[in-house]
């Protein structure tokens, strides 16, 4: 079909290594798992830094660090789907029609900070631990019809 064009392409990313930083599930995660479980002289425990007045993780930063999140290149992202492209335009005599089309399904987008920490998928999930919004379908399309003096 002249002045058609569709491209499909299948892509499977994946980036070991990764500059990344622990969740605070990841953090939280690690005081209450593994051979010292719950203990508060494990590394985990004691790296998460009290208010010494009441317990919580909230006051100065001077006494109240909180969560530790180190950077670290030990992170992995794996992602993987399809991208759609469709374009199409025609001559209608009067005007010039157009359409295009972009979309992309995304099978899999995982995140992981760490190697001790959880491999999550984040495809559809709206969640502090997945950063930003991956939806599963993503497009968008546009159709024109252009008139010029004839």
């Amino acid at each position: 079909m002249p002045k058609l064009s569709i491209s499909i392409d299948y892509f499977n990313i994946k980036i070991v290594d990764a500059i990344s930083t622990p969740t605070a599930g990841d953090v939280i995660s690690a005081c209450f798992t593994g051979a010292t479980a719950a203990s508060a002289t494990s590394d985990a425990c004691r790296s998460i830094r009290r208010n010494p007045l009441t317990g919580g993780l909230d006051g100065d930063t001077a006494t109240t660090a909180g969560l530790p999140f180190v950077n670290s290149n030990l992170g992995r992202i794996t992602t993987d789907g399809i991208d759609l492209s469709v374009n199409y335009s025609r001559d209608l005599g009067f005007a010039d029609y157009s359409f295009s089309f972009e979309g992309t399904w995304t099978n899999s987008n995982k995140f992981q900070a760490s190697p001790s920490s959880v491999n999550r998928e984040c495809v559809s999930f709206i969640s502090a631990n997945c950063g930003s919004l991956q939806p599963e379908f993503n497009w968008t399309q546009r159709t024109s019809l252009t008139f010029e003096d004839r």
